[in-house]
């Protein structure tokens, strides 16, 4: 890998690729199209923002031609150590987690071990360490992880801790009672997610839930082409697979998950009806049911804000 110093975080020099028609190098390193540079250069989005464009269109072609299973492994570290580094220069690192989702679903967490897929900077630890048994954050850049463990040292324990992993290839650790993923699933291309949620099923203990969360296809894309093609085009960065409600339950259930949940109504609402009954309940719902409300254009201009139908949200079982 290429070790040019990011911290100059705009697009300083492009030139034609001298050996492909129609490609461009942007700061001799990122490789793209020249139409799809040139929509990133015409958007509306700041010098940082298309430099991290490039960036993410240069891996979502070496992602999507690489053939080999082992060299696109290397490629996600690759692609998100350069993002972690790009990040840490813009002062981007510390992007929030809804607190409405984190208050839901703080049931599940409580007395549970969780294993964190996708863990970034460690922005969940510290919202469950006083409730988790044991925690475990796992992630392919190295920096996210220094990050994550400069930023919850006080945190960190024989019981709570935080690694780098190419989660695309590398066994999961056995026997945790909760595996937890937020906003990672999508960055797989589809050949590598079927694996890792098999090895997702096979690591959880009996009666141990995955509880996971993707942008929905169906309202994207959701990663930064959001900013440069139309709404509803396929997404031209480094969500590889986004997925609505059904795309996902099908994918689970292969798996070998045979309970696919996900919660009634928006968090918001659940939360304020869980205030007035002065109890944590979860009412969830068949993640099926919200599969076939969203696959009618009418049932997603109806219900989108009312369901949450724009972010999937999955609590998986693995029955005993």
């Amino acid at each position: 890998m290429q070790t040019s110093n990011l911290e100059n975080t705009t697009i300083r020099t492009v030139v034609p690729d001298p050996v492909h028609a129609g490609q461009v190098c942007v700061n001799g390193r990122y490789w793209l199209r020249q139409e799809l540079y040139q929509a990133i250069l015409s958007s509306s989005m700041s010098d940082d923002h298309k430099l991290a464009a490039c960036l993410e269109a240069h891996y979502r072609r070496l992602l999507f031609t690489e053939r080999s299973v082992e060299r696109r492994h290397g490629l996600y570290a690759e692609a998100y150590s350069d993002l972690s580094r790009l990040n840490s220069a813009r002062n981007q690192d510390n992007l929030g987690i809804s607190d409405n989702f984190i208050s839901y679903y703080m049931p599940l967490f409580r007395d549970a071990e969780v294993l964190e897929l996708g863990c970034g900077c460690g922005l969940l630890l510290p919202q469950i360490a006083s409730v988790v048994k044991r925690y475990r954050g796992l992630d392919a850049s190295t920096g996210a992880i220094a990050v994550a463990e400069s930023n919850n040292a006080s945190l960190l324990n024989d019981s709570r801790s935080f690694a780098v992993c190419n989660l695309a290839s590398s066994e999961l650790p056995r026997g945790y009672s909760v595996i937890y993923s937020n906003d990672f699933f999508e960055h797989l291309h589809p050949d590598d997610l079927r694996p890792l949620l098999k090895r997702c099923f096979e690591a959880l203990a009996p009666g141990g839930k995955l509880l996971a969360v993707v942008p929905n296809r169906l309202f994207g894309p959701f990663d930064i082409s959001r900013n440069f093609v139309p709404l509803g085009a396929p997404c031209e960065a480094l969500h590889l697979n986004e997925m609505s409600y059904n795309d996902f339950a099908d994918e689970l259930e292969t798996a070998g998950f045979t309970s696919v949940r996900t919660n009634a109504l928006g968090l918001g609402a659940l939360l304020r009806i869980r205030r007035a009954l002065g109890a944590e309940l979860m009412l969830t719902v068949s993640a099926r049911l919200k599969g076939r409300l969203e696959s009618s254009g009418l049932g997603r201009s109806l219900f989108s804000k009312l369901l949450s139908l724009r972010a999937v949200i999955v609590i998986a079982e693995k029955q005993v």
